[in-house]
């Protein structure tokens, strides 16, 4: 006969069914302990608003270089102007070239340290949702209709990845 096997890796809080009940898809046959699970969510949403902040940061730093960058390529551009007509030196020409150099690459490094911000709160979010699905399979739901053949663990147990909290078998697929 076809079986459904429920596993978990936490302590089993409660178990709703037992040997010889029927239950219907979707219907709560037993929770888990969710153990530290809603803490690390917690933390996961603290660490997303932090790195939030970081990316509204680097925005305003972004934001910054390029007008320093803008303001250092027009001068330089100016007293390179002014250095072929004989009004400054080289000297004060290169100086203003080398600041408008050094402007184009600290807005390259904001621009880095944006996306590099922007990636965090996407990997942050990420083991956000990685998080929540966990605590989901918490909650151990009937896929189907069936019947509970075995109860397997009972409240307070601790059942490791791949044992079986309950079995199940689908009615509809015995052949007698």
């Amino acid at each position: 006969p076809e079986f459904q096997e429920m596993v978990s890796s936490n302590p089993v809080l409660r178990v709703l069914v037992d040997h010889g009940d029927q239950v219907k898809p979707g219907q709560l046959l037993a929770e888990l302990d969710p153990v530290d699970l809603d803490e690390r969510l917690n933390s996961a949403g603290s660490a997303i608003q932090r790195a939030a902040s970081a990316v509204q940061g680097a925005e305003a730093q972004l934001r910054e270089t390029t007008s320093r960058s803008s303001v250092a390529a027009a001068s330089a551009t100016r007293f390179g102007d002014l250095r072929q007509k004989g009004f400054v030196s080289q000297e004060a020409a290169d100086l203003k070239r080398h600041e408008a150099n050094a402007a184009t690459a600290a807005r390259q490094s904001a621009e880095a340290a944006l996306e590099s911000a922007r990636r965090d709160v996407a990997r942050l979010e990420s083991d956000r949702s990685g998080l929540g699905k966990q605590r989901a399979q918490l909650r151990l739901t009937s896929p189907i209709n069936g019947l509970i053949t075995a109860r397997e663990a009972e409240p307070g147990s601790t059942v490791v990845a791949g044992q079986a909290v309950l079995r199940m078998i689908n009615p509809d697929s015995l052949w007698i």
